[in-house]
């Protein structure tokens, strides 16, 4: 059987670029020679692995000068699912003698992912020293001066990974603020521990394609305008196979609709789309993907989905029955009727009903044949009674 092939990138730097692609050799292993840059007194350098079989890992360095005093978390933890905890161990280095150290933990990129919920101090130093915790700070006030702090673990401290954002990567990096046992300030360097998030739920975007608001040709560079859609009476509703529904959670003025937090299923979802002067729109996505029989979120994106245009009176079929609700709505802003939304049912409206005449719905079964007169009236009559 044959082994999968194994390829790495690195990245070297804080803003590095991945590298050409690395191959390993036949033991799994790969020579590279990197230049060191004195001048920044941390210098990254993380290393992306994957196989032919679908595999990844990430392992993440810092490059210091000996001697650095340093912190940083390590955890033997390197997946966790939302809802869970998650303890890392803080370490301190190259220090001698404190007498306190303030850990501050950040969000990441103003993302709050992580919630503290408990500190504990290592085995070393029970009964050597305090603990204490205040919102996102952790302080260790030693009873004595330390000694020697060597890769030493100093406090472990618990987090609850949240739920109200989708985030695929957990990030403990805290500063610190160290005290030595002459009360002077001593400058320390911090580095990040990362770990998998695996989301229960997915986040899903998409545009709502309403024919009636595109600008220009859709097929022919043609974009979605701006619509007020506090105001637009439409909606998007994800329905899973069990019948329960999901509205969206916002839809921008261009269109564009989010569903933050999607329950996981392996089924796929029917995505349906309703705005006035449209045809309904149902169509099947499946959300998130599926590994080894387990379900995983994703922040998905769905192709724009395209609503036909001319179903005023909203039974699936264009027919000359839209051509006399817009006839009776002439002039005024009755929102059934304006299917581009710009305040006024006039001949641009109209002309939607025309170019889609006779189209049948093609997301319902059994939509009504369309009908070509009513009462006596055409859709030539019509048009003619208008002046169009």
């Amino acid at each position: 059987m044959t082994k999968p092939r194994i390829i790495w990138f690195y990245y070297w730097g804080e803003w590095a670029f991945p590298s050409s692609p690395i191959y390993m050799d036949k033991d799994g292993k790969f020579v590279e020679e990197i230049a060191m840059d004195e001048s920044v007194a941390s210098l990254p350098f993380r290393m992306d692995g994957y196989n032919t079989a679908g595999n990844s890992i990430l392992k993440q360095y810092y490059f210091v000068k000996e001697g650095t005093p340093v912190t940083y978390p390590t955890s033997e933890t390197p997946t966790v699912k939302t809802g869970d905890t998650v303890t890392t161990q803080i370490v301190l280095d190259n220090l001698n003698d404190i007498s306190k150290a303030e850990w501050t933990f950040s969000d990441y990129f103003g993302i709050k992912t992580l919630e503290i919920v408990d500190a504990s101090l290592t085995d070393t130093f029970e009964g050597k020293a305090e603990v204490e915790v205040n919102g996102e700070v952790v302080t260790v006030n030693f009873n004595e001066p330390s000694g020697t702090l060597d890769h030493q673990g100093v406090v472990n401290v618990t987090f609850k990974v949240l739920d109200e954002e989708f985030f695929q990567t957990g990030n403990v990096n805290p500063t610190v603020a160290v005290t030595g046992s002459n009360n002077q300030t001593i400058n320390v360097l911090n580095a990040a521990y990362n770990f998998t998030i695996y989301p229960q739920f997915s986040r899903v975007q998409g545009f709502v394609g309403a024919e009636g608001f595109f600008v220009g040709d859709r097929d022919n560079g043609g974009f979605l305008g701006q619509r007020d859609w506090s105001k637009v009476g439409g909606s998007v509703t994800l329905i899973d196979s069990k019948g329960n529904e999901f509205k969206a959670d916002s839809i921008r003025n261009n269109g564009q609709f989010t569903i933050n937090k999607l329950p996981l299923s392996k089924d796929p979802y029917i995505v349906e789309m309703k705005v006035p002067g449209h045809f309904l729109t149902r169509s099947e996505e499946s959300i998130g993907f599926v590994r080894d029989g387990v379900v995983y979120g994703k922040f998905q994106s769905i192709p724009i989905i395209d609503l036909v245009a001319g179903d005023v009176n909203q039974d699936n079929v264009i027919d000359v029955l839209d051509v006399i609700a817009i006839q009776n709505a002439w002039n005024t802003n009755d929102r059934s009727a304006d299917i581009n939304f710009d305040g006024t049912v006039n001949a641009v409206d109209m002309a939607y009903v025309q170019k889609n005449y006779l189209k049948q719905n093609e997301n319902v079964e059994n939509a009504p044949e369309p009908k070509q007169s009513h009462n006596g009236k055409t859709l030539e009559t019509i048009l003619a009674e208008l002046g169009i």
